[in-house]
């Protein structure tokens, strides 16, 4: 069994190419599934029939989980079952589930002055891990990009030269955005003084990008050509590391966790005196809002926000009450 669990992993990662964080949830709720199974039912998931999965869910839902935590173990037990009755002609007992219905909440977001408080606090602390948080902060926002993106971004996947970032999105979706000239700056600043600290590289970096420096400059003489972004390779070469902003765990450099910028994130919102407690997608949500007002077309912010389908983004449209009130005073010949 933990052989086809293993097949299902790769399936996941490399057919349906799911995020991350997808990724993690189904396989969490397959191997609940699992063990609901074995030790309620004493079933191999193969032997397992859509009632016993309906007992499942009931069981679920007597626990109290929430009816998206419900829609989502649904999707994985469907997408599980799709996967063993394509490949392994399983029976697909999961074919005739029924997702609960979901209350649509409106996304939640920041006004255009908390996110100048939070940018205030986050600006407090010039020490290099305060730098590198405040420059998280700002790109996040700034971009619109889901933390999963931005936690896991390389050094060469920000274009100095051009003033774009290439995002590799939901499913290796990939999306160009563009940055704001001071964020750039604030980038361009960040990789070649603060990153090298953070790796504790500050002795030796100097001299590495000065040679690599002099090597590009060989090469691109010798090629008869400009070699864009060479300055990623010399701090990568530098500071040994392609990830734009690597934490050391166990002596192992990787990227960021989502959980650990949402520490990050709640921290510098407390200093803003706020007790209620934010996401890093409500940044997002923020930066949607916030463009919208300003007159943004929904095609544009949907190229930015990286959706496949223009309805998702139309839920923004339904935010603002008091500027949705404004324009429609101000436009409608009648008001």
């Amino acid at each position: 069994m933990e052989q086809i669990i293993n097949k299902f992993e790769a399936y996941l990662l490399t057919e349906k190419r799911v995020s991350q964080s997808t990724f993690e949830a189904y396989m969490r709720d397959i191997r609940q599934l699992v063990l609901y199974l074995k030790g309620e039912h004493n079933l191999d998931i193969k032997e397992a029939k859509r009632e016993h999965l309906k007992d499942f869910l009931f069981d679920l839902k007597m626990k109290q989980s929430s009816a998206k935590t419900m829609s989502r173990k649904i999707s994985a037990i469907k997408v599980f079952y799709n996967y063993t009755t394509k490949y392994l002609e399983w029976e697909n007992v999961a074919g005739e589930l029924i997702f609960p219905k979901l209350d649509k909440k409106l996304p939640q977001y920041l006004t255009e002055k908390e996110i100048e408080e939070i940018f205030l606090c986050a600006g407090q602390d010039s020490s290099a891990t305060g730098v590198r948080n405040k420059i998280m902060l700002y790109l996040l926002y700034v971009s619109g990009m889901r933390i999963s993106e931005m936690v896991n971004l390389v050094v060469s996947q920000i274009q100095f030269d051009s003033g774009f970032i290439n995002v590799s999105g939901k499913g290796g979706k990939g999306r160009i955005i563009p940055i704001p000239a001071e964020i750039l700056e604030l980038l361009d600043d960040y990789t070649n003084r603060i990153l090298p600290q953070l790796m504790g590289k500050t002795d030796k970096i100097s001299e590495t990008i000065k040679v690599a420096g002099k090597l590009d400059k060989k090469l691109n003489k010798e090629n008869n050509k400009t070699i864009k972004n060479t300055k990623i390779s010399k701090v990568s070469r530098a500071c040994k590391t392609d990830f734009l902003f690597p934490v050391t765990y166990a002596g192992k450099t990787r990227s960021m966790t989502r959980q650990a910028f949402w520490s990050i994130l709640n921290k510098l919102w407390a200093k803003t005196g706020s007790k209620r407690s934010i996401s890093p997608h409500q940044l997002r949500h923020s930066l949607a809002t916030h463009m919208l007002k300003n007159g943004v077309d929904l095609r544009s912010l949907q190229m930015i926000l990286g959706h496949e389908n223009l309805c998702t983004v139309q839920i923004y449209t339904h935010l603002d009450v008091s500027y949705l009130r404004d324009v429609y005073n101000k436009k409608h010949p009648r008001a």
